[in-house]
Parts: structure tokens; sequence; C-alpha cells
């Protein structure tokens, strides 16, 4: 029975992935900080489904973490679902702090002791681990509005690439996948923009490409081709354009 830890589960994203995990038999263990809505994942699948309320941007996050692969009897599946990013237009100190705690401390505090418990696992070949995290396509390039929101989710990427290789050469089977969605429909995103997916929509593409074991994953393929446009338009214009 496959085990998954979904990081970030109280909402949106995260919740979806619990629930899709749970309803198909697997046992799932999910963290946020609202305890009220990972108890309404567990009321709905009693039995298969335990919870842990973790800030994930605390020191002691990590120890959390460790102690839900221990209740759970081990671990298949690492979602990293936790995300912050406000605009901050007029760069805000307290929203850029916020954002780089979440998405870079708060996403360490995780991944490393994954890939440490998976590294520990490589004598049982029956074990096919993966860590996914939920990155964006605003890692590609740098968005004015949300700048530490873009430099924060290119770290996850770039990151991932970098244990990839280090995975490699330690001869570990690993598999690093980062979900780099567009606009999705959350309680995320405040107001609509071009282009925004509904998150039934959006899921079913991220599950697929956890499923297929993608490397990188654009979500969808409207997002696929802006993603592309982003990545040719040159410096000299790129910041010349509004935001």
């Amino acid at each position: 029975m496959k085990k998954v830890i979904i990081i970030g589960a109280s909402s949106g994203i995260g919740k979806t992935l619990a629930e899709h995990y749970a309803s198909g038999g697997c046992q799932v263990a999910v963290a946020a900080r609202r305890e009220e809505c990972l108890r309404e994942i567990q009321a709905k699948f009693p039995g298969q489904v335990q919870y842990c309320v973790m800030d994930v941007s605390d020191q002691g996050a990590s120890g959390l973490f460790r102690s839900m692969i221990s209740n759970l009897g081990g671990v298949d599946l690492v979602i990293y679902c936790s995300g912050a990013g406000k605009s901050s237009s007029d760069l805000d100190f307290a929203i850029e702090k916020q954002t780089v705690d979440v998405n870079v401390r708060g996403f360490l505090n995780i991944i490393v002791p994954a890939f440490n418990h998976f590294a520990s696992l490589n004598c049982r070949p029956q074990i096919r681990p993966q860590i996914v995290t939920i990155s964006s396509v605003a890692s590609i390039r740098g968005l004015s509005p949300t700048p530490s929101y873009s430099a924060t989710k290119r770290f996850q990427t770039i990151y991932f690439e970098a244990l990839e290789q280090k995975a490699y050469k330690m001869g570990l089977d690993i598999t690093f996948t980062a979900i780099m969605p567009g606009f999705i429909a959350t309680d995320f995103i405040h107001r609509r923009h071009p282009f925004t997916m509904e998150l039934p929509y959006a899921s079913k593409f991220i599950i697929k490409a956890i499923e297929k074991r993608r490397r990188r994953a654009v979500i969808d393929w409207k997002w696929s081709l802006i993603a592309t446009f982003m990545k040719l338009v040159p410096s000299s214009i790129w910041r010349r354009i509004k935001l």
C-alpha cells in the first residue's frame, strides 16, 4: 500500500491531492497550520489519513516531519505544497521575508530530511521514492509584483535539479518532480488573472505528471506556451514589460 505525505494540505492543491490519494486506497499523512481543515480530511477518510499541525518555517518542522514518517510506517511519496507569496509592489519587507521563510526555509525543513530518509533506504530496491514540489511558472523569470515569490520558486526547481544530480552520483533511485502551474483558482489567488485554471481541471494534470514521474511539468498546455515565450524574451525587453 502506497504511503504519501503531503505538506500544506489544508486547502487548494494540497487538499485535493490528499483526497485523491486517500480515495485511491493510499495511507496518507497531511500537515498544515490549520488543524480544523486537517481534521475534515481525516474525518472523510477514517483509518487512512493521519495529520500533523505544522508551521513549515518553524525550527521544529523537520522533527515533526520525521515523526510523520515514523507514525506512517515509512513513506513512498512526499509532496511539498506549502507556499507563500503576495504582491509586493512597494517591496514590503514583511511580505518578502514571509515568502522566503515558507518557500525556502520551510521547503528545506522538509526536503532535506526527505532526501536523507530515502537515501537511508537505498538497500531496499522495492522502494521507488519520489519527492514533489509545487513550484510555479513564476520561477521562469523575475516578476516585478512578486520578486521573492519568483526567486524562491526558482530556488525550488534548481534545488531539485541539484538533488537529482546528487542522487545519481550516490546511486539512488529517487525521482524529483517540480510542478510548475500557472494561475489556479484557489485561496492563494486573490483575483482572477488571464488564463486562470479551475482547481479540478489543473489537479488532473498535476496528478498525471506525478504518476508519470516527470522531472518538470508546466500546468497546463496554455501555460506551457506562455512559459516558452517567457524564456525567449531577451532581458532588455523583459525589464520593460508591465505586469
